[in-house]
């Protein structure tokens, strides 16, 4: 019996993407689905020529990342490298566990740091677009346990929406008069600690969110709410505070239905108890240069800020739902391509709106910065991303070096780094009978070592994909 090709929708919860199956004969005549990944569902078999420029694409990219392993001294680095939802590229490089020689592999497990607060966002603006979350009442409509703040003086509010940008005056880890320091330097023997390093380094188990807000609602605020962007981490604490108000369940299980919902199945949070198969170990540069295991430390006062471990598989899996929300549009659920002559089921929505997404990867002008960056002309922070975007001074052609739109995330945790990057192409799609999301470039690398930033490298990824491949 022939094999026949049929076309299905995959949902994973109600983010749902468009994927491929073939339906192959076993005996008594029943069919076994055998599912794809990802991918446009017009995409045919690549060719020899593509396949060629997409190894050409992957050596030199692959160039780039060894270049930033070796000047950092990083023992392990995984990529994984997504086009129009499809994985193309996922590889591990170097020592997973120096101690043992395990090598990484594309199924390695690491700290995803930051990054954990982009996949809060999405939990946030479900709740929020569905009308179970108002982002603009204050905290304490859902957080009653949560002191009022006054600053210089004056009582302010703060709004969930001002802690999803950073700009709600809480700190991060110095207190206010404190001395700033490198947040993941190497921990000091001395016998009294900065807040930086008992924070950071963290060896107590918090039992629930309520206790983990203990460490920082009685602090004053750096700034008045809603004037200035200051980064912190247990701002996010207050934020999975909220989800809990607004959901009425723990975040920890709000996580894990998050994470099972879009089929994250290897996004666990970092505990140590578990036994979580293939997860790396993790490591820091001492001040003489040598190799060193970081200090145990546990990360249950941040699960919401940066207490998510995952793999570079699951981190494209969720950078693509969140692609395919940006650019589904209601037309694509009547769906038809003609010119293909095959009948195509219409598109179901996204896991979030569009409108909610673009509203995510919209700078806030507070954060807006402007050539303070070698890489980029314009960023800032949007709800829950970083976000660069689209920039042509000069027009798009003829001159003027154009700044394409993205929106990513990096993270820096005790012993690892790491980086979520999307890419879109097509913002607007007009006619998806030929064109359907996702479409853009992820890029996904984690790395077991601390203080690497890895969004140029990341950046550089997808431009070479982008010039060699697309």
């Amino acid at each position: 019996m022939n094999h026949t090709r049929l076309l299905v929708t995959v949902a994973a919860g109600s983010a749902a993407v468009l994927a491929n199956f073939y339906s192959e004969p076993t005996k008594g005549n029943d069919f076994r689905p055998v599912f794809a990944d990802c991918a446009s569902p017009y995409e045919k078999t690549p060719s020899k020529n593509a396949s060629r420029k997409l190894e050409l694409a992957k050596e030199k990219a692959r160039d780039a990342l060894l270049k930033i392993k070796c000047e950092v001294g990083a023992p392990g680095v995984v990529i994984g490298v997504s086009v129009d939802g499809k994985v193309v590229w996922k590889e591990g490089i170097g020592l997973a566990n120096v101690e043992t020689r395990t090598l990484c592999h594309e199924e390695t497990v690491m700290r995803i740091a930051s990054i954990s607060k982009s996949m809060t966002m999405a939990m946030v603006a479900k709740l929020w677009q569905d009308g179970k979350l108002d982002i603009d009442k204050p905290v304490q409509e859902y957080v009653p346990s949560f002191p009022k703040k006054s600053f210089n003086g004056e009582k302010v509010d703060i709004t969930t929406r001002m802690i999803l940008s950073h700009i709600g005056g809480i700190r991060h880890y110095v207190k206010k008069g404190e001395q700033s320091e490198n947040e993941l330097s190497e921990p000091e023997s001395k016998k009294e600690k900065s807040t930086r390093e008992k924070e950071v380094y963290n060896k107590e188990r918090f039992e629930s969110v309520e206790k983990a807000l203990k460490l920082f609602d009685g602090d004053e605020l750096l700034s008045k709410p809603g004037t200035e962007y200051l980064y912190t981490t247990h701002g996010w604490t207050l934020v999975s505070a909220v989800v809990e108000g607004a959901s009425k369940e723990e975040f920890t299980k709000h996580a894990k239905k998050f994470f099972s919902q879009l089929g994250l199945h290897k996004t666990r949070l970092d505990e140590p108890e578990p036994i979580i198969y293939n997860r790396a170990n993790y490591y820091l540069t001492k001040k003489n240069g040598r190799l060193a295991n970081v200090p145990y430390s546990d990360n249950s006062y941040k699960w919401a800020g940066g207490g998510f471990v995952s793999t570079v598989g699951d981190l494209l899996k969720f950078g693509n739902a969140m692609l395919y929300s940006y650019q589904w549009q209601p037309s694509m659920t009547e769906t038809s391509a003609t010119d293909q002559k095959i009948s195509v089921p219409g598109l179901p929505p996204g896991f979030l709106n569009p409108e909610t997404v673009r509203e995510m990867w919209t700078v806030v002008p507070v954060t807006k910065q402007k050539n303070k960056s070698q890489r980029y002309r314009e960023n800032g922070y949007g709800l829950g991303w970083q976000v660069v975007p689209f920039v042509a001074e000069y027009g798009t052609t003829g001159g003027g070096d154009v700044q394409p739109f993205s929106a990513f995330h990096t993270g820096a945790a005790v012993g690892a780094s790491s980086v979520l990057l999307i890419k879109p192409v097509d913002r607007d799609i007009k006619d998806c009978s030929r064109s359907t999301p996702p479409r853009g470039i992820c890029v996904a690398i984690l790395m077991n070592m601390q203080n690497v930033g890895l969004a140029g490298v990341a950046d550089d990824i997808a431009r070479i994909i982008e010039e060699h491949y697309l």
